[in-house]
């Protein structure tokens, strides 16, 4: 769309308003989002404190409605966009043709969580500075703290300039503030806003103030909570915290009184910001790499100086994403590549902007389709760490000369011409292509490198090689391995190699060296694969006594897991059942490592097929993320007569970006089973919903997870569509 200077100046508040609910009325769809695509030039957006937080918008109707600070009403209008767009895919694939309006769709969303993703990039501190001096609206302020994203970041904001608000408008925006208390994940942090809110809130919020309270989960945080609004803690909540079995154990119930443990708390909440841009306030004349804390830390000091207050201005209003478009583009080449679309995978690179990064996805092209292997091509990209990562993409489509050639140009570097992190990776990346003269080199260099723990991961890396290639002196390395979890990662790989040699009995022997009882259980069970009959039965008995001399449940539900997905049939389902014991036995003290090992088994049930075992299993998980990944997981394995069941348990998942992705996992389902492609549509339209309440970075992130959907419901270039309209979006909200 062409740009033209202020093309909307002309219009009334009443037409801003309501132009496109009239256009969508009138049946003018194609005039709606006409509208909603022009451009004007960057210059003419207009000037003063307001335009310089809103960015560099090249959006001319986004310009025109926001002037006055209302960006809800722009939101309302992308979402009557949305459903005219919306409108049309329904009845394209009703009449058995592909949706035209993907692309369109996403350019809404996109749009919401740009929007808010600028929102949440406007330091709170210079928003109060600013309606303290005058140069912004108390309805302004709060119309950008509405739209942030994060539910911690919202509550903060709104906490913050309630101080500040006209006490008729305070009682409403101390509601809003709660609410986003609520839905805070992280109990630390829920319970120090809520510490922050509590004095700003009327009485009659106190009994909701004490439910906020009471949902707190972790018995520790659920006390903090319940002392801060005012709340006695009843007596088997003391009793809890008695038997608390972390470093916490007593804290609140005998060692202190639980006011002083309360202030105590509030100190700290308070302090952690504060005391981060103070450091950081110290390296004001070197620039802060972090456009966010550099903004946070002129803001601060806004208040005191106009020349700060123009500096934070400035570090304000960039929308950000750009690293994540072009993840979001690679992983559109990959898949157009994978699926047999190799000419639009190379069309749609050009959308890639940064050299070096197209150079990388070059690379990696090339490996998926089998054409344009080079290595000197690899040398284009930017950093070492690009190179490296072309390099790896290359390694296995490479021509023996040019797979020597790569591993030359990493292994016959000094230690003291690159940066040895580099170095390190680069040796761990060629590892696995090392040929006999090549690896004596690599095990000469590796004592050189500075770092003890990149010395161990390479050393771990080359004894798996020496293994392969037969040199016996290679599990020599493994003992100067003294950290245990780079040599846990050794046994594994050596395990692994040796099997795969045909050396099952060594194998036995490393496996029962490893350092972690639920990593032995898993590679005794390994090499019992590769044992004959009774050895085999033998080896898998030893696993399964490692498993029961266990006593702590959660270590006792990861071996007995691990132990299951090396068996088959009853075997299985009967170690299953043993895990599942273990796992929902943990106690409820530690909500996130009982609720991971619950997730973790119920995925594994999943793979049984017993869905329906699965989704009760699911039932008992209390922390969303590991409820969402677990039904994300079961989604993957469901019949369509499950997946309305899984709909409804992800629906109940509160935070945003976990409910998206388990979204995302129930609609692919929906496409693989070759559901009706209007059900399709609705888990894209509800997925793409809720992406675009969060920031724009994770709606690139999270949105490939949906390429495999569009690819069903679009016509053949739909997905190549997506990322163009994408590229448009950055353009107006750079």
């Amino acid at each position: 769309m062409a740009a033209t200077a202020r093309p909307f100046d002309a219009l009334t508040g009443y037409e801003l308003r309501h132009l496109p609910r009239h256009l969508r009325a009138a049946d003018r769809a194609a005039d709606l989002h006409r509208l909603l695509a022009m451009e004007q030039p960057e210059e003419t957006v207009g000037a003063g404190a307001r335009a310089a937080l809103t960015g560099r918008s090249v959006n001319a109707w986004y310009a025109a409605v926001t002037r006055n600070g209302d960006l809800r009403l722009y939101l309302d209008h992308l979402e009557i966009a949305t459903g005219a767009a919306e409108q049309r895919s329904r009845a394209e694939l009703s009449a058995g043709r592909p949706a035209s309006e993907l692309d369109r769709e996403l350019q809404y969303a996109l749009s919401a969580a740009s929007v808010r993703n600028l929102s949440a990039n406007v330091s709170v501190r210079l928003l109060t500075t600013l309606l303290r001096r005058g140069l912004l609206s108390a309805d302004d302020a709060l119309s950008f703290v509405r739209q942030v994203p994060d539910p911690r970041e919202r509550a903060e904001g709104l906490t913050t300039l309630l101080a500040v608000l006209d006490p008729d408008d305070a009682e409403d925006v101390a509601g809003e503030a709660l609410a986003a208390v609520s839905v805070v994940p992280d109990p630390f942090w829920r319970v120090g806003e809520l510490g922050r809110l509590v004095p700003h809130l009327p009485r009659h919020m106190a009994g909701q103030a004490e439910l906020v309270a009471m949902s707190v989960d972790d018995a520790y945080y659920r006390a903090v909570a319940l002392v801060t609004v005012g709340r006695d803690l009843d007596e088997e909540l003391q009793l809890t915290l008695a038997d608390l079995h972390f470093h916490r154990k007593n804290i609140m119930a005998t060692e202190y009184e639980l006011g002083e443990v309360a202030e105590l708390f509030r100190a700290e909440f308070a302090q952690r910001s504060t005391h981060a841009v103070a450091v950081l306030g110290e390296f004001l004349p070197v620039p802060i790499r972090s456009q966010y804390w550099r903004a946070e830390t002129y803001a601060s000091l806004a208040d005191d100086s106009e020349e700060h207050l123009r500096s934070a201005l400035s570090a304000t209003g960039t929308v950000g994403g750009g690293t994540a478009f072009t993840a979001m583009a690679r992983a559109a080449c990959l898949h157009l590549a994978g699926t047999g679309r190799p000419d639009d995978a190379w069309a749609l690179l050009r959308e890639v902007v940064d050299p070096a990064d197209r150079v990388v996805i070059e690379c990696e092209l090339a490996a998926v389709t089998g054409t344009g292997a080079d290595v000197a091509r690899a040398a284009a990209a930017g950093d070492p760490w690009q190179r490296l990562h072309a390099v790896r993409a290359l390694l296995p489509v490479l021509d023996e000369p040019g797979r020597a050639d790569a591993v030359a140009g990493i292994i016959g570097v000094a230690p003291d011409d690159v940066n040895t992190h580099v170095l390190a990776e680069g040796l761990v990346t060629v590892a696995s292509y090392l040929s006999l003269s090549e690896w004596e080199r690599a095990v000469l260099t590796e004592p050189l490198l500075a770092d003890d723990d990149e010395r161990m991961r390479v050393r771990g890396a080359l004894a798996a090689r020496g293994v392969t290639l037969g040199r016996g002196e290679a599990l020599d390395l493994l003992d100067g391995i003294d950290d245990d979890t780079w040599f846990a990662e050794a046994v594994t790989a050596v395990v692994q190699r040796l099997t795969a040699a045909g050396q099952a009995d060594e194998a036995l022997r490393w496996a029962a060296r490893a350092p972690f009882p639920h990593l032995r259980v898993a590679l005794i069970a390994t090499c019992a694969r590769a044992l004959p009959g009774a050895a085999a039965a033998a080896a898998i008995a030893d696993a399964r006594a490692v498993a029961g001399e266990l006593i702590e449940p959660t270590a006792q539900a990861r071996a007995l897991l691990l132990l299951a997905d090396a068996l088959a049939g009853e075997e299985r389902m009967a170690v299953l059942r043993e895990a599942i014991t273990a796992a929902t036995t943990i106690e409820r003290g530690n909500e996130p490592l009982r609720s991971g090992c619950i997730a973790a088994v119920t995925a594994s049930l999943a793979g049984t097929g017993d869905i329906d075992g699965a989704l009760d299993l699911a039932g008992a998980i209390t922390d969303e993320h590991w409820l969402a990944s677990a039904l994300a997981a079961v989604a993957g394995h469901a019949t369509a007569a499950h997946l309305p069941r899984v709909l409804a348990m992800t629906r109940s998942v509160r935070a945003r970006r976990e409910r998206g992705r388990a979204l995302i996992a129930h609609v692919r389902r929906h496409a693989v089973l070759g559901s009706d492609l209007v059900t399709v549509h609705e888990g894209w339209r509800e997925s793409l919903q809720t992406l675009a309440l969060g920031t724009r970075a994770e709606f690139f992130y999270d949105v490939t997870g949906l390429f495999p959907v569009a690819d069903v419901l679009g016509a053949p270039g739909a997905l190549a569509g997506l990322v163009r309209t994408s590229r448009a979006v950055m353009r107006w909200w750079p």
